[in-house]
């Protein structure tokens, strides 16, 4: 079955990203008209955020607040909202769940074409499991004729992004845990894949704020983390995109905006992937 609206439940997780989360609804709004969305919250108590929240509940968008304690954890509750999201799609028989992140936007409409490509590489087989619509990073990708998309050597089984196929996962027999990689390590011992598209959609923002076992941590390097953004792609950039080599990554870099930059400019241009987007 291809991924359409009708059944397809968008899973924002947050937790104190502040003004990043209502950009990232936001997004979502402009870019996936007509999609549920279902956002869930590890029990945030940064001032912006617990505001937002409100206000989002106010405006009618699903909220789940999960107050259950966190018990040191790395992530929180993160995997424990994960589950929870599954069985709410479950629960209201769709088939896929797209899971996004707080610190993500999307940068261009999630359209049929879009949805048709990602449905493509899904159906390829029992195994083909999720679809990640992030821009990728500096690094060395393959391109997969078969199916045009790309991979690169690490875990391509499972992340906690993306688009993913509930009734294979739950014919798989795996129950997803505690830890990204775990759960990489699980599906990929069956056989699963996971895949970057040729046409992404959504990116992490540059420099959000940074949490450490629950506690914000201040930058030098960067004194104004959370208020970066990327642009909004243009139709010209888009067809400039869609138009390029089959076999050409896209890396973030390469199509994408930021704004605004001002004394970010130095740190973006020489940092590393990571330190950008962490």
């Amino acid at each position: 079955m291809s991924i359409s609206r009708k059944n397809t439940l968008i899973a924002l997780f947050s937790y104190n990203m502040g003004a990043l989360l209502e950009h990232c609804v936001h997004s979502i709004e402009e870019n996936c008209a007509g999609f549920r969305l279902l956002v869930l919250d590890d029990d945030s108590d940064e001032p912006v955020t617990t505001q937002v929240l409100q206000s989002l509940k106010a405006r009618g968008v699903d909220v789940y607040s999960n107050c259950s304690a966190k018990g040191g954890r790395k992530h929180g509750n993160l995997y424990s909202n994960i589950r929870h999201a599954c069985h709410v799609a479950e629960e209201m028989g769709l088939q896929y769940l797209l899971m996004v992140q707080d610190d993500m936007q999307f940068v261009r409409a999630l359209s049929e074409e879009v949805l048709q490509e990602y449905s493509t590489y899904l159906s390829a087989s029992e195994f083909h499991l999720q679809v990640d619509p992030r821009f990728l990073m500096r690094r060395s990708y393959e391109f997969v004729a078969e199916t045009g998309t790309f991979r690169h050597a690490g875990l391509m089984s499972y992340a906690d992004v993306g688009f993913l196929d509930l009734r294979k996962l739950r014919r798989s027999g795996w129950e997803l845990r505690d830890g990204e990689r775990e759960n990489a390590y699980g599906l990929r011992a069956r056989g699963y894949l996971r895949t970057f598209p040729r046409t992404p959609v959504m990116m992490h923002v540059p420099f959000p704020p940074r949490y450490r076992n629950g506690a914000l941590k201040r930058s030098l390097l960067v004194p104004f983390r959370g208020r970066y953004r990327f642009a909004q792609m243009t139709a010209e950039e888009i067809s400039n995109m869609d138009n390029r080599p089959n076999d050409l990554a896209p890396i973030y870099r390469d199509f994408l905006r930021v704004q605004p930059m001002g004394i970010a400019r130095l740190p973006y241009l020489l940092l590393g992937d990571r330190k950008i987007f962490s």
